[in-house]
């Protein structure tokens, strides 16, 4: 999706993906291609649902262990997932450690539950804005060490599309940490910009 998104515009651009997973993709103005990210949960997908979600069962267990306080969120939780006990909880997590829309589904109470004063719920949001944050500063030097910087920002994703916290987040750090950068949502998806490319390259060749 990164690489097709990228063809929206001629100029050095950037494009940060952010759903279950995240990645993002610059090109430079001599064409070439940067990434960062997108190596799965385990040693990537920073700021991402799934990156969220882990982050809300650990704070579910440590709730349950009364190593910190987060009533909205585990409220929030416990409507999703019935687990009242760590051992039920370990049970859980041990079941859905490879159902991935089922963790990342947990990232859609945090919003809510920082909207009540949990502040849990708005640590989380606000370390995955730094993690995303990061993850498109990281593809930004690499396109500026072959060139101009990057003109424009698209970003994509049920996370920087649908979760306001952090998209808005998000925005406001890379506005202040790059004033001319414009940011914008593609008005077209993936599937579709590849199939407006393969008839512009029809005609081109006919």
């Amino acid at each position: 999706d990164c690489e097709i998104l990228l063809t929206l515009t001629d100029q050095p651009a950037l494009v940060a993906v952010a759903g279950t997973g995240s990645v993002v993709y610059g090109r430079g103005a001599d064409g070439r291609t940067v990434r960062s990210g997108g190596w799965s949960h385990i040693i990537s997908d920073e700021g991402s649902a799934m990156y969220m979600g882990m982050r809300v069962l650990q704070a579910a267990g440590r709730h349950m262990d009364g190593s910190c306080s987060c009533p909205e969120l585990f409220a929030l939780f416990q409507s999703r997932c019935p687990a009242g006990t760590l051992n039920a909880l370990d049970h859980y997590v041990n079941d859905h450690i490879l159902d991935k829309p089922a963790i990342a589904g947990l990232a859609g109470i945090l919003e809510p539950a920082a909207q009540k004063g949990d502040p849990q719920a708005a640590r989380i949001l606000e370390e995955s804005v730094g993690a995303l944050s990061e993850l498109i500063e990281n593809s930004y030097r690499k396109v500026c060490m072959n060139g101009p910087a990057p003109e424009i920002l698209f970003l994509w994703g049920s996370v920087l599309m649908k979760n306001r916290a952090v998209s808005e987040g998000v925005r406001a750090r890379m506005q202040a940490a790059h004033p001319g950068i414009r940011m914008e949502v593609p008005q077209q998806t993936a599937a579709e910009t590849a199939l407006r490319c393969a008839r512009r390259r029809g005609q081109k060749n006919g």
